[in-house]
């Protein structure tokens, strides 16, 4: 009998673990998510933000929302983008704090990698359902590996 014993470092336990428990969070989460509040009244105010998509290969695509109501989320923006048809595809599940982003033009988190977003080039430390628009901000989506 023979047995084999690889090494692995702690440091790569620790990220595949937190970014395990991450998506198990993300996804219990979705299922189990409360009403959304109240969307914002698309009679008022409104904003004007930006998005990019970066896919890894080709252009990055852009899309301008000039008209967002004042208090939409990062969700509330995105779904109003996955309305467009002709811009990027979009699955969104969840509602509330608890959205998140399945996929974008039908690429899904895999493994260590997905999709990270960045608003006016910080990293997001909240979920698209928690962060709401100001005008003026950019909203940059980066398929790559977590470091989690």
């Amino acid at each position: 009998m023979m047995f084999v014993c690889q090494t692995v470092s702690v440091a790569s336990l620790q990220r595949i673990a937190g970014f395990g428990c991450l998506l198990l969070l993300a996804l219990v989460g979705c299922q189990n998510a409360t009403e959304p509040a109240a969307a914002p009244p698309a009679d008022g105010p409104k904003v004007a933000v930006r998005f990019v998509f970066e896919f890894g290969e080709g252009e990055p695509v852009e899309v301008a929302l000039d008209a967002v109501p004042a208090g939409s989320t990062v969700a509330d923006a995105m779904r109003q983008i996955a309305e467009m048809h002709d811009t990027v595809q979009l699955e969104i599940v969840g509602k509330g704090d608890m959205t998140f982003v399945q996929s974008i033009n039908g690429k899904t988190t895999s493994g260590n990698e997905g999709w990270l977003y960045t608003v006016n080039e910080e990293w997001a430390q909240e979920g698209v359902g928690a962060i709401e628009l100001e005008d003026g901000d950019l909203v940059r989506w980066t398929y790559g590996e977590s470091e989690f």
